[in-house]
């Protein structure tokens, strides 16, 4: 029995810009966003899009415009695995109403008034929006996905996850299909959380990405079927927290000859060229969507699906996604024409 992609929907990022974290370190990254279909009669209630990020607020245009496609209806037993990263889109909204305070304090004024004026400057629904899970949430909130659920983060393999989880669900459960979404946050905190574990570097480029994917397990290729899922694989690597660095190889996956490969993992063109270069020793068609996107995280394999799915033609039957997370962790996703 296999398993097939019978929808998809994503959003790229389109609008980029150069953020100075340091004047006196020249820190800087290039940070790329996305704009939120507002016109979609989808786009959520305004009472709750204050507290959404802007891939949130994606997430539940597209997981509604892939169910529409579908034909409009979800069976109520259609698990949700969302793939997730970094939980804060921009901090500074909230920290400047808190730091903001410490210019009214005045010598005499004790501790316990100090607290207090701290405490009632914090926002109160920081809570909601930096949830871990706040994805997943409202995807099912307003989708009607309330059956099986999980979170998968924060780093890019979370997408390998979920989607793995998916497959084992449908195998072992009388369900027939599964919703998987990828949705990753970027910004000052992204780069922060990922530098601090791989160090910064120059050309610095990470972005936004938002994807919604069904998966049908069929005996028989469906007729509305993208492609099915023919070999997924996880590197054995245990991410070390004391280890610096990251070996630049595929060792870990790559064992044969590819048709046509799509790679992800760099943060900066350097890496992605020595990806490539590395990948082309086994597919010399090999591509990167590095250089016009960034590295878009938790989305990076959900991206790569689909743009692998779009380039599949009478001479490409097969294509390998392949990524690697900050801790050096790889795994393939590989695709197989109808």
């Amino acid at each position: 029995m296999g398993f097939y992609l019978t929808g998809y929907k994503y959003t790229l990022p389109s609008l980029f810009s150069l953020e100075q974290v340091s004047d006196i370190h020249e820190t800087s990254y290039t940070y790329g966003q996305i704009e939120p279909n507002r016109n979609s009669p989808f786009f959520p209630l305004r009472s709750d899009e204050k507290i959404m990020r802007s891939d949130v607020k994606e997430a539940i245009v597209l997981v509604n415009e892939l169910i529409e496609e579908l034909g409009g209806n979800i069976e109520q037993n259609t698990p949700l695995f969302i793939a997730n990263g970094a939980f804060i889109e921009d901090p500074n909204k909230y920290l400047k109403r808190v730091t903001s305070v410490y210019e009214t304090f005045t010598p005499d004024m004790s501790n316990e008034d100090k607290i207090r004026k701290i405490y009632r400057s914090c926002p109160p629904l920081i809570a909601l929006e930096t949830l871990t899970n706040s994805t997943m949430s409202y995807v099912a909130q307003y989708s009607g996905l309330k059956f099986h659920n999980a979170t998968f983060g924060n780093t890019s393999q979370s997408f390998y996850m979920a989607i793995n989880e998916a497959v084992m669900m449908l195998n072992k459960k009388n369900i027939n299909r599964a919703i998987v979404g990828a949705t990753n946050c970027s910004g000052i905190y992204s780069f922060l959380m990922n530098s601090g574990v791989i160090g910064y570097s120059q050309g610095w480029k990470e972005s936004v990405g938002v994807g919604m994917i069904e998966v049908t397990q069929s005996d028989d290729a469906p007729k509305s079927s993208f492609c099915e899922f023919d070999i997924l694989k996880h590197g054995a690597k245990i991410p070390k927290l004391n280890e610096t660095g990251i070996h630049r190889s595929w060792s870990q996956i790559l064992t044969d000859k590819s048709e046509f490969i799509i790679c992800s993992g760099a943060f900066n063109s350097d890496e992605n060229k020595k990806d490539i270069e590395y990948c082309e020793q086994y597919s010399k068609k090999t591509i990167s969507l590095f250089e016009e996107y960034g590295n878009m995280g938790s989305a990076n394999l959900m991206i790569g699906l689909a743009k692998g799915v779009e380039l599949m033609n009478d001479s490409i039957q097969q294509v390998d996604l392949l990524d690697r997370d900050i801790y050096g962790r790889e795994s393939l996703i590989r695709l197989k024409k109808c």
